[in-house]
């Protein structure tokens, strides 16, 4: 864990980031306040994956999903970050700032077109 924290979390743009399996494949997701909260002598025997949120607790769709389909199953507990899949692959991850960008946009484009 000690390694994630020096060499991923120090340097992530996002407060949280996907945990990938050594297949490639997302197996959770890791908020980095919770690794904040793991206690030093910890960080040296803990893998992340024992602070991480499992992949089952997050909403998934694939790339060619409607949103309006995805957001009707979105997991609540998940602070709405649906993953995008392609079969196996993590393709990118969609947040409520995500959704919330496009809605504004959506909203500029009625505005031009009156």
């Amino acid at each position: 864990m000690e390694r994630c924290i020096d060499e991923v979390a120090m340097r992530a743009r996002h407060s949280t980031l996907p945990l990938i399996d050594f297949e490639g494949r997302p197996s959770g997701m890791v908020h980095l306040p919770q690794l904040a909260k793991t206690p030093t002598p910890q960080r040296e025997t803990w893998r992340v994956r024992d602070v991480a949120t499992p992949l089952s607790q997050y909403t998934t769709c694939a790339p060619d999903d409607f949103l309006e389909d995805v957001l009707e199953k979105v997991h609540r507990s998940s602070g709405m970050r649906i993953l995008v899949t392609d079969g196996q692959h993590l393709m990118g991850i969609i947040t409520a700032r995500d959704i919330s960008r496009l809605l504004q946009r959506h909203a500029l484009r009625g505005r031009e077109r009156r």
